[in-house]
């Protein structure tokens, strides 16, 4: 509890930080009982947190997009990799991981509405079942 009560009050992280703290623990407590032979229950059980409430993302507005990411001057400190990897994730909203982790084969150009396939690979696993796309 006295974790728990820790977890809460610090500042600059959320409830579900550590929800998955209690997550870690729970699993570490369960394999070392397991080892063990031990039939103990999970003393994490009950401790998380409720989440907190999160606030809408609102997009960018054109204009914003326009006046601050795309002139050349906004990328001029960018290597050439970084600059496209910067512009591909402006304009599909793919991940950098998602971007830096494709293979050549993944950039569909020759299809009527070029884009970037995402899906895993080997080397390459996708954040979550629903980043394929």
């Amino acid at each position: 509890m006295r974790f728990r009560d820790w977890s809460q009050a610090r500042t600059g992280h959320s409830p579900e930080t550590a929800n998955k703290d209690f997550g870690h623990l729970a699993d570490v407590f369960r394999s070392v009982a397991d080892l063990h032979g031990l039939n103990l229950a999970s003393p994490f059980q009950g401790l998380r947190l409720r989440p907190a409430e999160k606030p809408e993302n609102l997009p960018f507005s054109t204009d914003w997009i326009r006046t601050r990411l795309l002139p050349p001057e906004a990328l001029a400190g960018l290597n050439t990799e970084a600059r496209l990897a910067f512009l591909i994730m402006v304009n599909t909203g793919a991940r950098p991981s998602e971007i830096l982790g494709a293979r050549v084969d993944d950039f569909m150009l020759a299809h009527e509405v070029p884009h970037l396939a995402i899906q895993p690979h080997a080397g390459r696993s996708l954040k979550t079942r629903q980043s394929r796309r």
